[in-house]
């Protein structure tokens, strides 16, 4: 655990809500790097989950949506060993 904790990966926020409210334009989000849609998914990559987990339910509730799913991934230990290695092999 400490070793996925660690290290600069990115942590993936999954979140779908019942209405369109993520594909507004206002809808940018402290810490995120990179934004993706999958399915019904909106797929957020943060550098700090608290402050982007806690943007995006006040954004969905400000907006009166309602929150069907929320799932925050760390990075996998296959992903921190690249990280590691990518790291320790560059010239």
């Amino acid at each position: 655990m400490e070793l996925t904790a660690t290290g600069g990966g990115l942590t993936r926020i999954s979140v779908r809500t019942k209405g369109d409210c993520l594909s507004l334009p206002d809808a940018v989000f402290p810490a995120v790097q990179q934004t993706q849609s999958r399915d019904a998914y909106v797929i957020y990559f943060s550098t700090d989950v608290g402050r982007t987990v806690s943007a995006l339910i006040s954004f969905i509730t400000d907006r009166k949506d309602v929150l069907i799913d929320l799932r925050v991934e760390r990075p996998s230990l296959e992903d921190r060993f690249l990280e590691i290695t990518t790291e320790h092999t560059s010239p």
